[in-house]
């Protein structure tokens, strides 16, 4: 499928997003939901468990169970549930899936849902009120309508898609809003550096995974339709014989432009610290998009005007084989070009463990401590509270202690 089909399809989904909302009976929106808590499981396919609050283990769950403020769900590899809560939401949970009910307060007439996702996925179908989903690395908001939200079990990042409505995703580094057909990724903040959420359009395996989990969409035919067009319609690999020459006004986008500068291929770094990906610059070029690609086969994406982003080494836990590339992109967010793939090496994090001696402190003011050759911060809200030396395989620690 060209670009120009792609994003006809994009605007078509967007449009039919817009006159959805805007076809809802006007006596449900008026209506006021009681402000009782209930989340009652109405379907479950697969493994599925619960733990009401106070029980010391999960057991199986069941069609009708309601589940308790403070409960948990939990799903296997082939688990999926749908909880319908009093307000009317939905919220299906997705395979391999750990998340917490732990707050739902009245608000404007309806009601505040407040959620902790530790892994896997979920997918709200919000009516009335708003939503908020806690994750290891940052927090997801919906006030509207479709709300996905996934945790990587082995990098924490987290990406959230907006199907339709207004949405809002933000860590400590800051947060931002978006809406119907786009999607945010949360990185995981290390030592307390955390990047600010990125903002790019939702793909088709996006709305895959909409269709996938949430049979609740066939009951909108025209949305339905659209996003089953989006998705079916990308070429097979096998589309056109390899002799076949692509179309003049198609040229290929993947044509290797720019060099990498920094870290060199082949390099074995350290596992802790910053590292500076640079690259060359490109004329044309209306923003860049480096692509960390993990031993496990995850791929970590981020997004700059610049030639170069810095990242730290504990952000990438595993030991083993990395590789690196970076797209360019044009002012409508296509790809023009890119660098070819560079590889670097590195050993496994090991989580420090706090000095026994403290006879150098950091302060809760002066993160550099009190010995000004020895760069140190401290993790006052991280799971580690201590302080310890930014390069500790460089210099030695500088002190324990939270100041």
């Amino acid at each position: 499928m060209s670009t120009h089909q792609h994003r006809f399809l994009i605007t078509s989904i967007l449009l039919m997003l817009i006159a959805v909302t805007a076809c809802q009976p006007q006596a449900a929106s008026q209506a006021t939901p009681a402000l009782s808590f209930s989340a009652v499981l109405k379907e479950i396919t697969g493994k599925a468990n619960i733990k009401q609050p106070g029980a010391s283990d999960f057991s199986p769950a069941s069609v009708g169970m309601e589940l308790q403020l403070n409960g948990s769900i939990q799903t296997g590899d082939d688990g999926r549930a749908r909880l319908d809560l009093t307000s009317g939401t939905i919220i299906r949970v997705a395979p391999a899936s750990l998340f917490t009910f732990t707050s739902n307060q009245p608000s404007n007439g309806s009601l505040s849902t407040q959620i902790n996702l530790n892994l896997g996925g979920l997918f709200i179908i919000l009516s009335g009120g708003n939503a908020n989903v806690n994750t290891p690395s940052g927090v997801a908001s919906v006030r509207g309508s479709y709300l996905s939200v996934y945790v990587d079990p082995s990098t924490q990042t987290v990406v959230v898609t907006c199907l339709e409505g207004h949405c809002s995703a933000g860590n400590s580094a800051g947060s931002v809003d978006f809406g119907s057909g786009q999607e945010v990724t949360l990185f995981s903040c290390t030592g307390g550096q955390c990047s600010v959420p990125n903002i790019g359009p939702m793909t088709p395996e996006d709305f895959q995974r909409w269709l996938d989990n949430n049979p609740d969409l066939q009951q909108i035919p025209g949305l339905f339709a659209t996003m089953t067009a989006l998705v079916s319609t990308q070429p097979p690999a096998t589309e056109a014989p390899a002799t076949t020459p692509p179309p003049a006004t198609e040229p290929p986008i993947a044509s290797v432009c720019l060099n990498h500068v920094n870290p060199a291929t082949g390099s074995n770094l350290d596992p802790i610290g910053p590292i500076k990906f640079s690259w060359d610059a490109k004329n044309g070029a209306s923003q860049y998009q480096l692509n960390i690609h993990y031993p496990n086969g995850a791929t970590a994406s981020f997004y700059t005007n610049d030639t170069s982003v810095t990242r730290y080494l504990e952000e990438m836990p595993g030991g083993g084989s990395y590789s690196w590339d970076v797209t360019v992109l044009d002012g409508s967010g296509n790809p023009i070009c890119q660098t070819a793939e560079s590889t670097f090496s590195k050993p496994k994090f090991e989580t420090p463990v706090p000095p026994s001696d403290n006879s150098v402190a950091c302060t809760t003011n002066n993160a550099q401590g009190s010995n000004p050759n020895k760069h140190c911060y401290c993790q006052y809200n991280d799971q580690h509270p201590w302080c310890y030396c930014q390069y500790y395989l460089q210099h030695p620690w500088c002190g324990g202690g939270q100041g």
